[in-house]
């Protein structure tokens, strides 16, 4: 066998075993990665079992009475757990690009109408032009009653790029930290 032919059928191996591999285990973007840490870790109350996990699983950044922070290497992100609400944000340099961004919005807008059909489409949340932004609600605007789920992206703003996604929780929902 010539050796020349050898080293292209080896290469030729090997580019098909990463194709067919990124075929059978697709990567997860950034925008779906945000939206499992959200399902998981944002929907069950605030407590020590759920710290816990996160303490396990993330790096643990900074705490208060009733919030801690953790950050997500793999989505490059910021996830901050609290009785009241629970936000996953990002910023510039690693901020979601206007892609993600607009994924992330379509993903929210999925999980918000299978999750809690309760909440309501509300059309008013704007951040700017650029901004891309979702928002369900239930309740009266300004009250303790008013729960759910928002989320914005500006990524196109250089330094001050960036995204959050806020659930807030129903009032049956927020405990004191135990």
């Amino acid at each position: 066998m010539n050796k020349a032919f050898f080293i292209c059928f080896l290469f030729a191996c090997l580019g098909g075993g990463f194709l067919g591999a990124s075929q059978l285990w697709p990567r997860e973007s950034r925008a779906e990665r945000i939206m499992w840490l959200f399902s998981q870790y944002c929907m069950p109350p605030y407590t020590q079992t759920l710290e816990a996990t996160l303490d396990k699983r993330l790096s643990r950044w900074t705490t208060s009475p009733d919030t801690a922070h953790w950050v997500d290497d793999r989505s490059a992100s910021f996830l901050r757990v609290g009785v009241q609400q629970c936000s996953i944000s990002t910023y510039a340099p690693f901020a979601l690009s206007a892609d993600d961004a607009a994924d992330l919005r379509i993903l929210v807008d999925a999980f918000a109408v299978e999750q809690f059909p309760e909440l309501s489409f509300d059309p008013k949340p704007k951040l700017g032009v650029d901004a891309l932004a979702t928002s369900w609600m239930h309740g009266p605007r300004h009250s303790t009653q008013r729960w759910g789920i928002y989320s914005f992206a500006y990524p196109e703003q250089g330094d001050s790029a960036g995204s959050i996604l806020t659930f807030t929780r129903p009032p049956s929902q927020r405990n004191k930290f135990p």
